[in-house]
């Protein structure tokens, strides 16, 4: 007659399982770990991401004001002390908010670029130009001007950091920005 074929039964001792999951208990920890420290570093790279576009955005729209629409300082918005002429002791004048220093535009108005509550605005419509994901402090606009045939030369200072209420250094991003230009002939 046939044989009869003998069935073996392949599985796991009860020390093999015991080893495996010692080493899964091992392991497991580290990976998270690893895991937990990327999406930190990811959130701190996006919240820089969006303090430089809101930075960037500052300047650009700043500079690209001042060059292109204003033909005056003033320290008021009457438009009637001018300042950074060049002449006689006239020659720098700066703000720590911007609320006292106007430009004249090409059409004779008055208009201020100015820290108002955390947030850089435009004036006189009061538009900001930064979002509620920042804030911005150490602001300060200035001119100079050392010659009386040439424009001045206009600076914006701030730093510019992301809005948390967070004290942890992970969590802060911070940048600074400093940028001179001429004013429009």
């Amino acid at each position: 007659m046939g044989k009869m074929k003998r069935i073996e039964l392949k599985s796991f001792t009860f020390l093999e399982i015991l080893v495996a999951v010692g080493i899964l208990g091992f392991v497991l920890p580290i990976v998270f770990n690893i895991i937990f420290t990327i999406v930190q570093q990811q959130i701190k790279i996006t919240r820089l991401a969006i303090v430089k576009n809101q930075g960037d955005y500052v300047v650009n729209v700043v500079k690209n004001l001042v060059i292109g629409q204003m033909t005056g300082i003033y320290s008021e918005k009457e438009l009637v002390n001018k300042k950074c002429d060049g002449l006689d002791n006239n020659q720098t004048y700066d703000s720590s908010t911007g609320k006292d220093f106007f430009f004249k535009d090409i059409n004779g108005a008055a208009v201020n670029i100015y820290l108002n509550q955390g947030k850089i605005a435009t004036g006189p419509a009061n538009i900001n130009l930064t979002n509620d994901q920042v804030m911005v402090e150490n602001y300060q606009i200035s001119c100079a001007n050392f010659g009386s045939f040439t424009t001045p030369f206009v600076t914006v200072k701030f730093d510019i950091y992301y809005n948390t209420i967070s004290t942890r250094p992970e969590d802060l991003a911070r940048l600074s920005y400093q940028t001179s230009f001429r004013l429009r002939n």
